[in-house]
């Protein structure tokens, strides 16, 4: 039976003090909210720290139960700001299932910090380096939920990856579409980053509700080929004045999500891809009405 949940923007990824024999470390559920976010900067400035923890497992030996220590070889660029521990925290948050933690040493000299599993979608991390499925995974992940405004927003992600099935329940009280997101931030630091996002139905019909605080799916007017939070836009995922207009996305899941996006919008997804890399790890954003 595949596993579902309702995933909330700024659930409780944040890392948290504690020693190996506590017995209670923070919430690790799904659907509790916190202000707790992650902005895109902190990405982009620790581009060469997460492709090096990509490179590598990140759990080390079982402490007891599903806690592990970390991999500190390999996260420990990331461990010695408060901006790297932010992203890593959010990083084994999306990898990790709920249930699962890591113990890493305090740089402060503190007992120690323990990092989250919050939602699984690329688990196998916890003893292998991420391939490029896994790494796509994880992207999309924490793509979905950047969030630039100083605000809390309750999101539902969505995407056909076990961990992000959704039930009948969350799909109609999560009903607005903001978009999808996609890419592979652990890129050639060479290279420009690799992060997506196309404008759902609903961020395309114009601003409702909690949409005016998530701004990672629309067009950025002063800065064309990009987001408002700076990812580049891929245009809409579908087209939604059929049959006018460019769209990334070649279909819409039953299930409620975007499947197989590419980087640009064009007519004809049945033609030549060239220039138009095609992702299959996606994943789509609603809010409540």
């Amino acid at each position: 039976m595949r596993k579902r949940l309702t995933m909330l923007l700024l659930v409780s990824l944040a890392f948290t003090a504690c020693t190996e024999d506590s017995e209670t470390f923070g919430s690790g559920s799904h659907g509790v909210v916190t202000n707790n976010r992650i902005a895109a900067n902190r990405i982009a400035g620790n581009r060469i720290a997460g492709n090096r923890i990509a490179g590598n497992r990140i759990a080390g030996n079982r402490i007891a139960g599903n806690r592990f220590e970390a991999n500190i070889e390999s996260m420990g660029d990331l461990l010695d700001t408060p901006e790297g521990q932010e992203l890593l925290a959010f990083l084994i948050g999306c990898a990790l299932p709920e249930g699962t933690s890591l113990i890493a040493p305090d740089p402060a000299g503190g007992p120690g910090i323990e990092f989250f599993g919050e939602i699984g979608v690329a688990p196998e991390w916890a003893d292998q380096p991420l391939d490029q499925g896994g790494r796509r995974w994880v992207t999309a992940c924490i793509l979905s939920r950047v969030n630039n405004n100083n605000v809390t927003v309750e999101i539902s992600i969505r995407g056909p990856n076990p961990a992000l099935d959704s039930t009948a329940a969350e799909r109609a009280s999560h009903s607005v579409e903001e978009g999808a997101f996609y890419g592979d931030i652990f890129g050639p630091v060479n290279q420009p980053l690799a992060w997506y996002a196309c404008r759902g139905k609903d961020q395309a019909a114009g601003e409702t509700g909690g949409l005016n605080d998530r701004d990672c799916t629309e067009p950025d007017p002063s800065n064309p080929g990009y987001t408002l939070c700076g990812f580049i836009s891929a245009g809409d995922c579908a087209d939604f004045d059929a049959p006018k207009n460019k769209f990334a996305c070649d279909s819409f899941s039953p299930d409620s999500y975007y499947e197989d996006c590419e980087t640009k919008a064009r007519f004809n997804h049945h033609g030549n891809r060239k220039n138009h890399k095609l992702y299959n790890e996606v994943v789509t954003t609603f809010i409540a009405p």
